[in-house]
């Protein structure tokens, strides 16, 4: 398969506590529009859409088992309650698409690191690590 060139950019501001998924808020950098994430899976579909919006030409379509739509829009849902400590930003620029997963940059603001990532599942282990990195670091430091 050819790679397909993308251009998605995207911020993501991230958290995750033990034993829960990866959640937050995405902004598109073009747009400015702002969606809430609950999960990995939300997450990939908002990077998708905004894609396939950016993208015109993308002629795939992702397989899925009929998924009943949403009752609630990505619009409606509202921000966790609560400051979280823990949450880390993103700066992810998503460059190309090849074998149905993404390639491009990731930017961990906060960390001061940046790196290229092979797909979309490498993306997100990127992000859980930083967001337990921080997380851990804030426990150690309110325990002092």
């Amino acid at each position: 398969m050819d790679s397909i060139r993308y251009h998605v950019e995207l911020m993501l501001k991230a958290s995750s506590s033990p034993g829960s998924e990866l959640t937050g808020e995405a902004t598109y950098i073009f747009s400015g529009k702002t969606h809430h994430f609950s999960s990995i899976m939300e997450l990939a579909d908002l990077i998708e859409e905004e894609a396939h919006r950016s993208c015109p030409h993308l002629q795939h379509k992702l397989r899925n088992w009929k998924r009943a739509q949403p009752t609630i829009s990505r619009g409606q849902q509202s921000e966790p309650k609560g400051q979280d400590l823990n949450r880390q930003t993103f700066h992810v620029s998503v460059q190309f698409a090849e074998n149905y997963t993404w390639q491009g940059t990731i930017r961990w603001l906060e960390g001061r690191r940046s790196l290229h990532f092979r797909s979309f599942l490498e993306m997100m282990r990127l992000m859980d690590e930083a967001t337990r990195t921080a997380a851990s670091e804030v426990s150690a430091a309110t325990n002092r």
